[in-house]
C-alpha cells in the first residue's frame, strides 16, 4: 500500500521510508521465546559450583600452607558461587575463614592494601556472611577485617 504524506522535502521521504520500513520484518531478528520463564538457563546453573569450590578449596590451602596468604586469599574471593548448591556456598565460606583466621591481626592491613575493589566486595560479603552467623573461632577476626576493609 502507498502512503501519502502532504508535506514535502525531505520529512516526506523519511515519514514514506520509516513506513516501509516499520511494514518490513527483516529487522525482527530477536528470537523472544528464548526469553519465556519456561526456557530460561540461570548462567550459574550452568557450572558445577561444588567442583570449583572443591579446586578452589585445594589450591587457597596449599598457597596458606606456603605461606602466600594474600594470594590464597585473592584465590579464595575470585570465583565464588553465585548460585547453586548450599553446601557449595558453605564450603566457599569456610575456605575465604580459613584464610581469614590464617592472618595475624597486624599483617591484616598491609594484606587489604594489596587488593583492587571488587576483591574486596566479595570478601567483604563473607565478611558479613560470617557475623551473621557468629563463631568464637572468627568472630574477633572479621571485625578486623571489616574495619580494614572499610578504611580501604
Amino acid at each position: 500500500s502507498r502512503h501519502t504524506v502532504p508535506t514535502s522535502g525531505s520529512c516526506a521521504l523519511i515519514h514514506i521510508t520509516m513506513a516501509k520500513a516499520a511494514s518490513s520484518v527483516q529487522f525482527r531478528t530477536v528470537d523472544v521465546d528464548k526469553f519465556d520463564e519456561e526456557n530460561f538457563v540461570d548462567q550459574g546453573e550452568l557450572h558445577d559450583w561444588s567442583e570449583i569450590v572443591a579446586s578452589c578449596d585445594t589450591e587457597v590451602r596449599g598457597l596458606v600452607s606456603q605461606g602466600r596468604k594474600e594470594d590464597a586469599m585473592k584465590a579464595a574471593v575470585a570465583n565464588p558461587p553465585l548460585t547453586g548448591d548450599e553446601a557449595a556456598k558453605n564450603r566457599a565460606f569456610d575456605t575465604v575463614i580459613s584464610v581469614i583466621t590464617s592472618f595475624k591481626t597486624s599483617e591484616i592491613e598491609g594484606a587489604v592494601a594489596q587488593f583492587d575493589k571488587a576483591e574486596l566486595d566479595v570478601l567483604m560479603k563473607y565478611v558479613y556472611r560470617g557475623m551473621a552467623q557468629p563463631d568464637e573461632s572468627y568472630s574477633a577476626a572479621l571485625l578486623v577485617w571489616h574495619r580494614e576493609i572499610v578504611k580501604a
